[in-house]
């Protein structure tokens, strides 16, 4: 049975493709709909279609004009590490296919998005059918979608390209339940842990915290086969490394410090620790970023640069945490109530209206699944379970320590609806089986 729910993990079902291309054609008529409108909607967030990820596409416009990976900030001040550079020399590569016309390579990545967010779906769908839970696949999409309508249909940034880093680590994972025996299989799995921090250095952390726990956990305890799952981790993360090691030497060459993919870190948890008053980003601290405010914060990166900027966030942050550690700590629990129980809107001046009632009430429904699952966990059903559980705590855990807020937990929308189909799962099997004692007992 587990070989042949294995084999048809990738198997689509037409019914399965109609239901996801119905539930994101609805989806996606709304976001245009509003798109078009002539004035601003009191239910749903403004349109940012023409995002392109910020400092992602400022980098990608000074590749373009030849002055290499810089300027992350709008104005010219060199080299940088602020980003990891996948999104970066990508949106670049579009902007040279595309004739440098930025509506071009808006409609790219929206088709690169839209590809990812049905890609999601049919995921989704295709492992709940191989719970015996199609019909409420279609309900975890359907919520899964409506939950991040703004970053997937909305907006571009980053959220598609790291949602599909997790799209391929969820399938990869349940796939490859044991460490493979083929060399290919394990550097393919090599490259693509590189590739993911590249892409995100959280999704680089989470693949490989992820695939360390699935592999290790699933080994016979015989201590040959123990031994053989340590060599297959020590392979797969010596590969990681040597597709990563490029681009840190190439930052040690230039900054002349080892920044392994980026190095806005300090920065991160400055924001969250010195600029706003609850350690959860939102638009106050937003509009503080030197991206977008030509203030305070950009003058100060003009001035100082890039790394001198840095180590002096890091510096007034580190004093702020010493001299009061329990409201660092009180930060990190309210970045961890939001981003697993309690939906809070980025915008600070956001009126109380329907969406975001809704959002409140279903926002912890992940969370919330992931608790009742382990608690009704069946033995022989665990093995999705436990994946789906390293990638959504793993995916979070930089973020609960460092700076959250809600684009930062997007990309793991597949694991979430993954979660409510399971918890769904444990509690029919549940319901089943008292419902079956009864009837053995007469």
């Amino acid at each position: 049975m587990k070989s042949e729910r294995k084999a048809n993990l990738l198997g689509l079902d037409i019914q399965d493709v109609l239901v996801v291309l119905l539930l994101f054609g609805v989806f996606s008529s709304i976001a245009a709909w509003h798109r078009y409108r002539p004035r601003q909607s009191e239910w749903l967030a403004r349109d940012m279609i023409q995002h392109l990820g910020a400092e992602n596409n400022t980098i990608a416009n000074a590749i373009l004009h030849g002055r290499g990976f810089s300027d992350p900030f709008r104005v010219e001040t060199g080299p940088t590490a602020w980003m990891p550079p996948l999104l970066p020399y990508l949106t670049a590569g579009l902007y040279t296919i595309c004739g440098n016309d930025r509506d071009r390579v808006v409609v790219c990545v929206v088709c690169l998005q839209c590809f990812v967010v049905i890609l999601t779906g049919l995921i989704v769908t295709r492992l709940a059918t191989n719970h015996d839970c199609r019909l409420i696949g279609y309900v975890a999409v359907g919520v899964g979608f409506s939950m991040e309508f703004h970053e997937l249909f909305q907006k571009t940034h980053d959220t598609w390209l790291v949602l599909l880093v997790y799209d391929l680590l969820l399938v990869g994972l349940c796939a490859l339940e044991k460490p493979p025996r083929q060399w290919h299989r394990l550097l393919g799995w090599g490259v693509f842990g590189g590739a993911a921090a590249l892409a995100s250095p959280t999704a680089g952390f989470t693949w490989a915290g992820a695939t360390t726990i699935r592999w290790l956990s699933t080994t016979d305890q015989s201590t040959t086969a123990r031994k053989s799952a340590i060599k297959a981790v020590a392979a797969v993360a010596i590969v990681s490394m040597l597709v990563v090691t490029p681009w840190t030497i190439r930052n040690r060459v230039v900054f002349g410090r080892w920044i392994p993919i980026k190095s806005n870190a300090a920065y991160e948890v400055w924001q969250s620790q010195c600029l706003d008053q609850d350690g959860v980003l939102d638009s106050y601290s937003a509009t503080q970023h030197p991206w977008l405010a030509d203030g305070e914060q950009r003058r100060d990166y003009q001035r100082q640069g890039e790394l001198e900027f840095l180590d002096q966030k890091w510096e007034l942050a580190w004093t702020s945490i010493k001299s009061a550690p329990m409201d660092a700590a009180e930060r990190v629990a309210n970045r961890l109530l939001v981003a697993t129980f309690f939906y809070q809107p980025f915008n600070t001046l956001e009126k109380e209206h329907f969406t975001t009632t809704y959002l409140r009430l279903v926002f912890p429904l992940p969370a919330l699944a992931l608790l009742v699952a382990w608690l009704l966990a069946n033995p022989e059903r665990s093995g999705t379970l436990a994946t789906a559980t390293s990638l959504y705590t793993l995916g979070l855990l930089p973020y609960v320590l460092v700076s959250y807020y809600g684009r930062y937990g997007a990309p793991l929308i597949v694991v979430k609806m993954l979660l409510f189909v399971l918890a769904y799962d444990a509690l029919r099997r549940l319901a089943i089986a008292r419902w079956k004692q009864p009837q053995a007992a007469a």
